[in-house]
């Protein structure tokens, strides 16, 4: 077994170029992170409260949050504030990232950790509070505990280790619902690469993930949409033409064009790791990875099935959780060979490169997105009017992908300077004469935001109507 200190410094210094990389493009693109879709409605309600906002239960923001909700408190500017929304998240993946590497004294598992962030992402990176994102975290965790050298910590014992496992499943708890899934395959998967075929900390781990999950499930059921996809996904499963119908849909093809495409590279060493494991006679580990990669491309496809357009802002999400199980060979692998050690090290600093390069080439997607949404605020002059309305097309989709949160991110990019007047737009074919007769008093999309508690350091909202611009 080859366990040189060059080998780890390799594996730490590639982690570290990873998570800085990471680090490098969210400061750099703060504002397509902090303003645009969820992310403008976070920072808004931040901003709003002067404290937490933490919808359907994703307490995992918790984690991150506190940073930015401090420097409101410090009295920073709006630019400020919005960079540390950016940042903050990372800054909690990179805790964990250097606990892993520097505390567990797992290398491999920290790599893990970056892979998982940046081989299959591109458009999610670019929502800051991604919480399905922030809770691969976990995963890698977890990882790190089950492979890593415990004689690195002589004081846990078997009851501890144990039980400390148990505390980073119910982390998961904290994060995205269906980050359960990979977290049960990454431990059946641990399970099958035992020598022995009697483990009671995998089968504890395993009720603890099923049982965290059910409740996750059963709590978030009402207050997000994925509880009730869970519901029809059950239901559908057992109809006669579910495979059939589950190929024609047009997330199936978004897929395949991923795969044929953007993720090329990452699936063809998956693939040859696949097959490295079957040579290493690892049948039913083989079986796992390749039984439970189906069954999440299909989840996924039913989950996101209403989609007719390719909002690959969300499709690619949750097919984004994937990497986590087709990337188990690749760090699993025991090399006694040097050579092959020192490929898998070029193969994986290859991969962060690829997933950097990948994130930061859609970015003009967002740019676009920005720069029409600041073209439509220039029109508040000529029509005497900060709140406008405009209709939608085609054009307009294909720029925006999303218009519920088109009020959140004029609002917030037009106050950007603090000497320039607030701007609120909204997208709509057919606005209410409401908006258009009476003053401009709650945000659009809440029902009690009114405008007058907002950060008067922020914002300069005018309340007259809303003009529509045909």
């Amino acid at each position: 077994m080859l366990n040189s200190k060059f080998q780890e410094r390799a594996l730490i210094l590639i982690g570290h170029i990873g998570m800085l990389g990471i680090l490098a493009l969210a400061w750099c693109m703060w504002l397509e992170r902090s303003t645009i879709f969820d992310s403008s409605l976070y920072s808004y309600m931040m901003i709003w409260r002067e404290g937490f906002y933490i919808p359907h239960d994703r307490r995992i923001n918790y984690l991150w949050q506190w940073i930015p909700i401090l420097s409101l408190k410090l009295g920073v500017s709006l630019p400020t504030f919005l960079k540390l929304v950016s940042v903050s998240p990372i800054l909690f993946l990179y805790g964990v990232f250097a606990f892993i590497v520097h505390f567990l004294k797992h290398k491999m598992g920290g790599l893990y950790l970056v892979l998982s962030l940046v081989v299959l992402t591109r458009y999610k990176f670019y929502s800051a509070i991604s919480e399905i994102y922030l809770s691969v975290a976990f995963v890698a965790l977890m990882f790190a505990w089950l492979t890593m050298d415990r004689s690195n910590l002589l004081w846990l014992g078997k009851r501890t280790y144990l039980i400390l496992g148990i505390g980073i499943i119910a982390l998961c708890y904290l994060g995205h619902p269906l980050i359960f899934y990979p977290m049960g395959v990454l431990l059946i998967f641990d399970y099958s690469l035992q020598e022995k075929w009697v483990s009671k900390n995998h089968l504890v781990w395993l009720a603890a993930t099923c049982t965290l999950f059910i409740l996750k499930y059963v709590v978030a059921k009402g207050s997000s949409y994925e509880g009730k996809v869970v519901e029809d996904f059950q239901g559908n499963t057992f109809s006669f033409d579910f495979l059939t119908s589950t190929l024609d849909l047009y997330t199936v093809q978004i897929f395949w064009r991923y795969v044929e495409t953007q993720w090329a590279f990452p699936f063809l060493v998956c693939v040859v790791m696949l097959i490295y494991l079957l040579l290493q006679k690892k049948i039913i580990a083989s079986i796992i990875v390749l039984s439970s990669s189906i069954v999440w491309i299909i989840f996924v496809a039913q989950l996101n099935a209403y989609l007719i357009r390719p909002h690959l802002f969300m499709i690619e999400g949750y097919y984004g959780l994937l990497v986590l199980i087709i990337l188990l060979p690749f760090v699993y692998a025991k090399f006694e060979n040097a050579n092959f050690v020192h490929l898998r090290n070029v193969v994986a600093l290859a991969l962060i490169i690829f997933g950097l390069h990948r994130i930061s080439s859609v970015r003009s997607f967002y740019t676009h997105r920005m720069n029409d949404v600041k073209q439509k605020i220039s029109l508040k002059k000529e029509n005497d009017s900060r709140n406008l309305v405009f209709g939608t097309n085609q054009a307009t989709w294909d720029t925006y992908w999303f218009f519920w949160s088109i009020p959140f991110e004029s609002l917030i990019l037009s106050s950007l300077d603090k000497e320039q007047e607030s701007s609120v737009i909204l997208l709509d074919n057919n606005p209410s004469n409401e908006i258009l007769e009476e003053p401009f008093e709650i945000m659009l999309g809440t029902d009690k935001d009114s405008i007058k508690n907002l950060n008067l350091d922020f914002f300069n909202v005018d309340q007259s109507p809303f003009v529509q611009i045909n």
